[in-house]
C-alpha cells in the first residue's frame, strides 16, 4: 500500500519530478509551498492542429494571429474535456497566469534562440511529450506551445529539445497542457497525485483501511443494481471487466471490415489504437486497423479441403467445393470429416497434425484416408462492365490525363519506345520514410541514411501495400524501358525542378503535387511526396502540396508515389480505367482492389447495424414500459440481457436479420 504524505494539510511535490495524475504523466515545474500551489506540465494528452487554429473561440479552423498561452483549451476535444472534468475540483483559480488546461509560452519553455535547446522543467516535460508522440497517434515529434508566430505559424518544442516555429498551425502535433494544482486539495501516494474526497465519506467497512481516497485501481468499484443491492468489484475483477469491454469494442471495429477472428490481445490493441482518434472516420479507422492487424487484415482466407485415399494400392484426390475463412474453421471441418469416416469402418489408428492442417485415418489393412486443406490465393475479379464495342484493340493513353489502374489513380506522363510504352505516375500508394532510408537494399540496413540517388530503382518491396500493387500489375510492365524498374521514384529533374523552393511544371509534377495534397486520406501527416533524389547525407527531395520542390530529413513521414512503365500492348482502356488483358480468357476482367470491396462491405454492415440498433432500442423501451416481471438490463450490438424478477433468471437474447439462400429459404433459423 502506497503511503500518503498527508501529515501536512497540503500535498508536497518535488519540482522537476514526474507524477501520475488522472491517468497522465505530469512534471511539477513550479512549486509554491507557501501559497500551496504547483504548476504541473503534462507529457501529452491528445494531438491535432494548434488550438489557436482549431478551437471555435480562436481561429475556428483557420489561422489565428494571437498567442493563446495561459488561455483555457479544456474544450479542445473529448479527451481534453474528460481530463479537465476529472481534475477541475483541484484547480487553483487564483493563480495570475493560466486557466483550466492551457499551453505555456515559449519564454516559459526556456526559449533562448531559434531551434536551440533550452532548459528548465517545462522544457524537459514538453521534450518528453514530443518524444511520446507515437503513443498519442501523432506522426510528428513536436509539442505545441501557446505562442503564435506571424499569422500562419506557431511555436513548438521538438523531440530533440529545439524550440522552433516553421510549421503551419494546421499541422498535427502533440497537445500537452499545463495545469495550476491546488496542493491543499490533493494528496500524494508514492508517485501518484490523488484528489481528496470532499465529503469525507467513511468507506472503511468496504476497504481494508480508512485512507481518505484511493483510486479504483487500488480499491475497486461499488456498483448498485436495479434491486438496490451493492456489489463490490475488486481491482482485479474491475480490470477483467474493462479488458473484456476493450476487447468487445475492438471486436466490433474489426467486424465492420471482416469476419476473420483475431486474438483477444489484438482486439484490445485495436480498441486502444482507434480510441487515439477521437474524431476518426472510416478511412482513418481502416488505416489504424491495418497498422495493428497488418496489411490485408480484412481479407478472408480461402481454403479448399482435399481427400486422398488409398485402396488396392491406388490413390486419388477429391476436392470438396466448400471454402473457409480461417484456419480454425477449416481445422474443425477436417475433424468432422475424420469422425464421419470412422462411423462405419473399423479403424486401426488416427493421426492428427493441426499445424499442417491434416488428419489421417489408418485402417487395419494398412490403407488410409487422409484429409487435408490447402489455402488458395486466387484473386477475386469482377466481370468488366460496359459495352464490349467500346473496348479498344490497343490501349491509347492521353498524356496529362488521369486513369485508374489496380485501384489507384495514375497520370500518363510520357510515351517511350515509339509510343508502345507509357510512363504513368501514381497519385499516392503508401507513406513513410524515404525508401533509400527505410529499405535495406539501399541503406545496407533498415532506417539508415543513404547518400546516393535511388531514382529509377525498384521499390516494390517498400511495404505490403506497394508489394501487393506490383504483384497485381507486374505482368504488364515494360522491362525493356531504359529508365525505371518495377515501381520506382523519379528524379527531381523529371519532376521539372529548376530551383529550390519553387513551383515547377509538367505532368510528373502535377501528379506528384496531387499525391502530396492527398496525404491526409492515406494517413500521412506531411503534405509532401518523395522524389528519388538524395539531398546531402541525411536528406531527400520532395514535391509539396503547394507544388514547391524541397529537400527534408530522410526519416520524415511523407507520401510514397511511384511511377511505372506500362506496356500498352497488354492493357485496354474502358473510359478512364486501364484494364489488364486476361491472357487465359478472352473475357476481360476488371481488377478490383481489396480496399474498394471492403469499403462497400463496410457501408452495408453499418446500415445493417443501424437497423439492428433501432430494433433493440424499440424492444428495450417496450420492456421498460411494463417491467413488472421482466426488466431490460443491458444491450450491446444485437445481444440483450433481460432479467426475470420472479424466477430470478437472466436471459441473453441474440437478434440478427434472417438470411436467405438463392431459393428463398432461411439459412439461419
Amino acid at each position: 500500500m502506497k503511503k500518503l504524505n498527508n501529515e501536512n494539510a497540503y500535498a508536497i511535490l518535488e519540482a522537476g519530478k514526474t507524477y501520475k495524475f488522472a491517468g497522465y504523466s505530469w512534471t511539477a515545474c513550479e512549486v509554491d509551498s507557501k501559497r500551496q500551489v504547483a504548476v504541473i506540465q503534462s507529457h501529452g494528452v491528445t494531438h491535432g492542429a494548434w488550438p489557436g487554429f482549431k478551437m471555435e473561440q480562436f481561429g475556428n479552423g483557420d489561422c489565428y494571429s494571437k498567442s493563446i498561452d495561459g488561455q483555457d483549451i479544456s474544450g479542445y476535444d473529448d479527451r481534453m474535456q474528460l481530463l479537465y472534468d476529472a481534475i477541475k475540483d483541484a484547480e487553483d483559480k487564483s493563480v495570475p497566469y493560466g486557466k483550466g488546461l492551457y499551453l505555456v509560452s515559449k519564454e516559459k519553455a526556456g526559449f533562448t534562440e531559434w531551434s536551440g535547446p533550452c532548459s528548465g522543467n517545462y522544457w524537459q516535460a514538453l521534450k518528453a511529450a514530443a518524444e511520446n508522440t507515437r503513443s498519442f497517434r501523432s506522426f510528428n515529434k513536436y509539442a505545441w506551445l501557446g505562442t503564435v508566430n506571424g499569422s500562419n505559424y506557431a511555436w513548438y518544442v521538438d523531440s530533440n529539445g529545439g524550440v522552433c516555429n516553421d510549421y503551419s498551425q494546421s499541422y498535427d502535433f502533440v497537445v500537452a497542457p499545463a495545469f495550476n494544482l491546488n496542493l491543499s486539495k490533493v494528496e500524494v501516494a508514492g508517485d501518484e497525485i490523488v484528489i481528496k474526497e470532499n465529503d469525507h465519506i467513511d468507506l472503511s467497512e468496504n476497504r481494508p483501511n480508512s485512507d481518505p481516497y484511493r483510486s479504483i485501481w487500488e480499491y475497486g468499484l461499488d456498483i448498485t443494481g436495479g434491486d438496490g443491492k451493492t456489489i463490490h468489484l475488486g481491482s482485479d475483477m474491475l480490470s477483467q471487466v474493462l479488458t473484456a469491454f476493450y476487447e468487445d469494442i475492438g471486436r466490433r471495429s474489426v467486424a465492420s471490415y471482416t469476419r476473420r477472428q483475431f486474438t483477444a490481445e489484438q482486439y484490445i490493441n485495436v480498441c486502444r489504437a482507434v480510441s487515439g482518434y477521437m474524431e476518426s472516420h472510416s478511412e482513418i479507422e481502416y488505416q489504424i486497423l491495418e497498422g495493428v492487424l497488418g496489411t490485408g487484415f480484412e481479407k478472408e482466407e480461402n481454403w479448399v479441403v482435399k481427400t486422398m485415399s488409398t485402396a488396392d494400392g491406388k490413390s486419388w484426390i477429391m476436392e470438396q467445393p466448400e471454402k473457409f475463412s480461417s484456419g480454425q474453421e477449416i481445422w474443425n471441418k477436417i475433424k468432422r470429416l475424420v469422425l464421419a469416416d470412422q462411423s462405419d469402418k473399423e479403424v486401426a489408428e488416427v493421426r492428427y497434425n493441426k499445424d499442417a492442417c491434416e488428419a489421417m485415418v489408418i485402417y487395419p489393412d494398412k490403407t488410409f484416408c487422409k484429409f487435408f486443406a490447402e489455402k488458395t490465393d486466387t484473386p477475386e475479379t469482377l466481370p468488366m462492365e460496359g459495352n464490349t464495342g467500346e473496348k479498344q484493340k490497343a490501349a491509347t493513353l492521353k498524356l496529362g490525363k488521369t486513369y485508374r489502374l489496380a485501384g489507384y489513380n495514375w497520370t500518363a506522363c510520357e510515351l517511350i519506345n515509339n509510343g508502345k510504352t507509357a510512363v504513368i505516375q501514381s497519385h499516392v500508394v503508401t507513406h513513410g520514410e524515404w525508401p533509400g532510408f527505410k529499405m535495406a537494399k539501399f541503406g545496407g540496413e533498415i532506417n539508415t541514411n543513404f547518400a546516393v540517388d535511388i531514382d529509377g530503382h525498384n521499390i516494390s518491396a517498400y511495404d505490403n501495400k506497394m508489394q501487393s500493387l506490383y504483384d497485381a500489375i507486374k505482368d504488364v510492365e515494360d522491362k525493356s524501358a531504359p529508365y525505371g524498374e518495377g515501381l520506382y521514384l523519379i528524379s527531381k529533374e523529371k519532376a521539372g525542378f529548376t530551383e529550390w523552393d519553387q513551383p515547377v511544371s509538367g505532368d510528373y509534377w502535377q501528379a506528384l503535387k496531387k499525391a502530396a495534397g492527398n496525404a491526409s486520406s492515406f494517413g500521412c501527416p506531411s503534405y509532401c511526396a518523395w522524389l528519388g533524389a538524395v539531398g546531402g547525407s541525411d536528406g531527400a527531395w520532395y514535391v509539396s502540396s503547394n507544388g514547391n520542390v524541397y529537400n527534408y530529413y530522410q526519416d520524415s513521414d511523407c507520401v510514397v508515389a511511384p511511377a511505372y512503365n506500362l506496356d500498352l500492348s497488354k492493357v485496354e482502356v474502358v473510359g478512364d480505367e486501364i484494364i489488364i488483358k486476361d491472357i487465359c480468357n478472352s473475357n476481360q476482367r476488371k481488377i478490383t482492389t481489396d480496399k474498394q470491396k471492403s469499403m462497400a462491405k463496410i457501408e452495408k454492415q453499418r446500415e445493417n447495424a443501424r437497423k439492428l440498433n433501432e430494433l433493440v432500442c424499440h424492444l428495450a423501451k417496450l420492456l421498460e414500459s411494463d417491467d413488472k416481471r421482466y426488466s431490460f438490463e443491458f444491450a450491446a450490438g444485437g445481444t440483450m440481457e433481460i432479467f426475470d424478477k420472479i424466477d430470478k433468471i437472466g436471459y441473453a437474447v441474440h437478434i440478427e436479420p434472417i438470411e436467405y439462400d438463392a431459393d428463398g429459404n432461411a439459412t439461419n433459423l
